[in-house]
């Protein structure tokens, strides 16, 4: 059953890169404590993908997939949306209603992007960022992992910016 009246105690932590008395480029992490109608509450899960080129990559997921699913499962009891993003995975999702759901939202424009110069990456990217070696970066998943749950009477599915950004908008979330 989902509490449409709760809400999430969150400690909301953000990266600023930033530069320190010596005048050494760091990242520094800002933490908040921030409270949050679960209504206005999103999980996106984007691309926890079935399979990955790289078996470290694979390694990873798999001992993350039970804890992911268990948040994700409290968050929508919660009353938190749910969006599953897959990337170049929507054609196996076409009839699903969870898809079907997300792409029946009114379409709002989203804002131009904005103007910024992007930071280093905060990890190795030399090999497509593969940390075991491996060289070849097929893509081949078809589907978002399928031990994650998918609820098809609330969840919905996307991989286009703008239908996520329209859901978020028509919620109220930010």
């Amino acid at each position: 059953m989902i509490n449409r009246l709760s809400q999430f105690q969150l400690s909301v932590r953000q990266q600023k890169f930033t530069q320190d008395s010596l005048g050494y480029n760091v990242w520094t992490t800002v933490e908040r404590k921030q409270t949050v109608p679960a209504a206005r509450m999103a999980v996106l899960l984007c691309d926890v993908w079935d399979d990955h080129p790289f078996r470290g990559a694979v390694e990873r997921l798999e001992t993350m997939i039970p804890r992911m699913n268990a948040v994700v499962a409290a968050a929508r009891t919660k009353g938190a949306s749910i969006i599953h993003a897959p990337s170049d995975t929507m054609e196996f999702y076409a009839d699903s209603p969870a898809r079907v759901r997300a792409q029946s939202i009114p379409q709002i424009k989203p804002p131009p992007d904005l103007d910024h110069e992007d930071p280093p990456l905060p990890f190795d990217a030399k090999n497509n960022g593969s940390d075991t070696g491996e060289t070849d970066t097929t893509s081949n998943w078809s589907r978002q992992h399928p031990r994650i749950e998918i609820d098809e009477d609330q969840d919905l599915i996307s991989d286009r910016g703008t239908e996520i950004y329209s859901l978020l908008q028509h919620r109220g979330i930010e």
